[in-house]
C-alpha cells in the first residue's frame, strides 16, 4: 500500500544510494520505455502585487464570482461536459467576457488583492496558479477557483497570423515581450483571448503538510521532486 511504502521512504538513510535502489526496487516494478519520452515541467509564476491597491498595483485578481453558474449538460450521446454562464431572466446565458470584466462587468465584487499590470495578471492566468509578493516581504499563493467557460484562444496564434511573430519564436517570454514594445496594443491583444480564470486564496500548508503549488490531486508540489 501507499502507506507501507511511504514508511519504507522514511526509514531510508538520507544518501544512501544502495538503500534508495533496494527501496524502488522493493516497492515498485521497473519497465523500461524505448523510443524518445517528453518530459514536462510545472512552472509557478511570482509576481508582485498588494492586498490593496495602490499607485503600483491597480490590477485587480477577482475570485469567483457569486454568479457564476456551473451546470452539467448531457448531450443526445448521453457524454457530459460543464457548461458555465450566468442566470438571465431564468436563462443561462455565457458568462462576461474578459473584455467585459475588464470594463467593470464584475460590478462591486471585491478583489482578492491587487498586481502591477494586466499583463501580469494574464500570464497567472495562463498558468492557472502562483505566488504574489507583497511589499513587506510575505507572499501570497494563488490556486485555480474556475473560469468563465469563454473559449481559449492563444494570443501566440494570434501574433504568428498577424505576422508579429514567427512561429519558431512563440513563447511566454517572446509575448511578453511584444507586450511591453507594443503598451498601446497589449489590451486589445489580451482581451482576444476571451477566457477569463479566477483564483483562490491558498492558505499556508499546515506543519507536514507539502508547502508547493497544489496538484491535480491537491498535494502540494515540490521542487525537483513532484
Amino acid at each position: 500500500t501507499y502507506a507501507a511504502a511511504c514508511r519504507a521512504a522514511r526509514m531510508a538513510p538520507a544518501g544512501d544510494a544502495a538503500a534508495a535502489r533496494r527501496f524502488f526496487e522493493t516497492w515498485f516494478a521497473a519497465y523500461r520505455v524505448d523510443g524518445e519520452t517528453q518530459f514536462t515541467g510545472y512552472y509557478e509564476p511570482v509576481v508582485a502585487g498588494s492586498m490593496t491597491p495602490t499607485a503600483r498595483f491597480r490590477t485587480p485578481v477577482y475570485g469567483l464570482p457569486r454568479d457564476l453558474v456551473t451546470q452539467v449538460v448531457t448531450d443526445a450521446d448521453g457524454k457530459q461536459s460543464l457548461r458555465r454562464g450566468r442566470r438571465v431572466d431564468g436563462d443561462l446565458v455565457p458568462y462576461y467576457t474578459r473584455a467585459e470584466i475588464d470594463r467593470g462587468a464584475l460590478g462591486a465584487q471585491v478583489p482578492l488583492l491587487y498586481v502591477a499590470d494586466a499583463a501580469d495578471l494574464f500570464f497567472l492566468q495562463i498558468q492557472g496558479s502562483g505566488r504574489v509578493s507583497l511589499p513587506d516581504g510575505s507572499e501570497v499563493r494563488l490556486a485555480y477557483a474556475g473560469r468563465n467557460g469563454q473559449p481559449y484562444v492563444a494570443l501566440g496564434k494570434l501574433l504568428v497570423e498577424r505576422g508579429e511573430l514567427a512561429s519558431s519564436d512563440v513563447s511566454m517570454q517572446s509575448i511578453r515581450g511584444w507586450m511591453t514594445a507594443h503598451p498601446d496594443l497589449a489590451t486589445g491583444l489580451m482581451e482576444q483571448n476571451p477566457n477569463y480564470v479566477f483564483f483562490r486564496i491558498q492558505p499556508p500548508a499546515a506543519a507536514g503538510e507539502m508547502s508547493g503549488a497544489p496538484g491535480t490531486l491537491g498535494v502540494g508540489l515540490q521542487p525537483l521532486r513532484s
